[in-house]
């Protein structure tokens, strides 16, 4: 995980206990705003500004680059199967 995205995620639930909604910018390769804005200009950081990412959906993004979330039933050799009720409507 790039440093950028643990500083992110370690400020997220911060910014949320405080009521803030936040986003994420990508600022790729870049490590911080006055570099990213020294070497592609400033509108180019407000397109970024722009294209951020809720930080709801930068999480599930870092979860799915982490894990594999797609759920193969021929690999993992499942079966469905109807649940049994666990509720009898027997009474002792």
């Amino acid at each position: 995980m790039a440093r950028e995205s643990v500083a992110a995620k370690r400020a997220i639930p911060i910014l949320k206990e405080a009521g803030i909604t936040a986003k994420v910018i990508n600022m790729k390769p870049y490590k911080d705003p006055d570099e990213f804005i020294k070497a592609l200009g400033a509108e180019e950081y407000e397109k970024r500004i722009e294209q951020a990412e809720n930080s709801f959906m930068f999480e599930i993004r870092l979860l799915s680059e982490e894990y594999d979330l797609k759920i193969r039933l021929e690999r993992q050799n499942l079966q469905m199967r109807p649940q049994k009720n666990c509720y009898s409507s027997q009474r002792n």
